[in-house]
């Protein structure tokens, strides 16, 4: 099973889509991903480089079931979760994004806070989580390109 995240990167944000691919090449799930905008790598302002990475399920104190996207370059931490709505964007209650550098896999987006910039829209995020962790094994390896 290969797992992919094409990406196109925004002034504000890095959209992208990821693919699931079936035995036969052919296309199983895919949904859309939102990260941070790209920032030369820097810790918790940026999306994670290009590249191929392992990636593990894991369960995380605060979102729960999710993935944990392996050995980034001076990064740790980095999650594939769900539970976001404002990624490079402000939250309009905190003020800040809702990630760190994480990436975030959803189905539908609109502008909630009308600032102009995509946001993710509510229970999106959670829908498509629980499709990938239905079809995703608890090992892979993810490849991101632009």
């Amino acid at each position: 099973m290969e797992v992919e995240i094409r990406r196109t990167y925004k002034e504000k944000q890095t959209e992208g889509r990821l693919y699931v691919y079936n035995e036969r090449n052919g296309v199983g799930y895919s949904c859309d991903t939102l990260e941070l905008p790209w920032l030369d790598n820097k810790k918790r302002i940026s999306c994670i480089p290009e590249g191929e990475y392992d990636v593990i399920k894991h369960v995380s104190p605060k979102f729960g079931e999710c993935f944990w996207i392996l050995d980034v370059p001076e990064r740790s931490e980095i999650l594939l979760h769900d539970k976001v709505n404002f990624v490079g964007s402000k939250n309009p209650r905190t003020q800040k994004s809702d990630i760190l550098g994480c990436v975030i896999p959803y189905e539908t987006s609109m502008d909630i806070d009308g600032d102009g910039v995509r946001d993710i829209a509510p229970k999106s995020s959670t829908v498509a989580m629980q499709k990938l962790l239905k079809i995703l094994p608890n090992k892979f390896k993810l490849k991101i390109m632009s």
